[in-house]
């Protein structure tokens, strides 16, 4: 079977299913053997793990977004299954970068997917406590709101459906991290003009990204109110 690590965003849903409902259903709970999410989750990651980055195939200048969110949704699996030998993998995958060759592969452009590679190493000093990653994932949230807009949105908005997802992805992270809510702000901030990612996809005429909107927007409100912050404005129905 080739499992893709693409499945780990199921895998983290199914997870967090069967971690809140009812204790009488069985519906997320009496799995078959070897398919629980704790197992199939557990694979995916290994499969993402034995994988060579495609900058070191020579395919890419630098670590590349795809690979980020595998990076941290095998993070979430090693943490929700307490897998501390899987986490220890990912990182031995990741510590190369922390050589002054292996930095050259994390991309400085002001971009949205590169910037997004902030959710790993700020994820690795959660589990860690180890202020080197935090360095490195604060210093990329940090210059994502460097020079915002009038607005006080980002300038690497692109009003595409997935920077609502990658933005809030790294900026909710560094607020786990040094719980300064002003991370959690540029996250709201990303979720305020959601409307305005569905209006582009509409001119576009994309109504997959329209739908997708509605959902990414949603995660991210619940994202922020998971992070504890209570004092948002109120947000536009998207």
């Amino acid at each position: 079977m080739n499992l893709r690590p693409t499945f780990l965003p199921l895998v983290l849903l199914l997870a967090g299913c069967t971690s809140t409902l009812p204790t009488q259903s069985k519906f997320f709970t009496d799995w078959p053997a070897g398919m629980s999410p704790t197992e199939i989750g557990a694979r995916v990651a290994d499969n993402f793990i034995t994988r060579t980055l495609e900058v070191d195939q020579g395919k890419r200048p630098y670590v590349i977004y795809p690979e980020v969110i595998n990076w941290y949704g095998a993070l979430e699996v090693a943490k929700l299954s307490r897998n501390a030998e899987l986490r220890q993998r990912l990182i031995a995958k990741f510590d190369p970068l922390l050589t002054p060759e292996g930095a050259k592969k994390i991309s400085p452009d002001a971009h949205v997917d590169f910037r997004v590679f902030g959710g790993v190493p700020l994820e690795l000093y959660l589990q860690t406590k180890d202020e080197k990653y935090l360095t490195i994932g604060k210093g990329l949230a940090d210059k994502q709101w460097a020079a915002p807009t009038p607005d006080g949105v980002t300038r690497e908005a692109r009003y595409w459906v997935d920077d609502i997802y990658m933005i809030s992805l790294v900026q909710v992270q560094a607020f786990r991290a040094t719980h300064d809510p002003k991370y959690l702000d540029h996250a709201a901030a990303t979720l305020d003009i959601a409307p305005r990612y569905a209006a582009a996809a509409t001119l576009a005429q994309r109504p997959q990204d329209i739908r997708i909107s509605h959902a990414c927007a949603t995660r991210v409100d619940d994202l922020t109110v998971a992070a504890g912050h209570h004092h948002r404005k109120q947000r536009p129905q998207v």
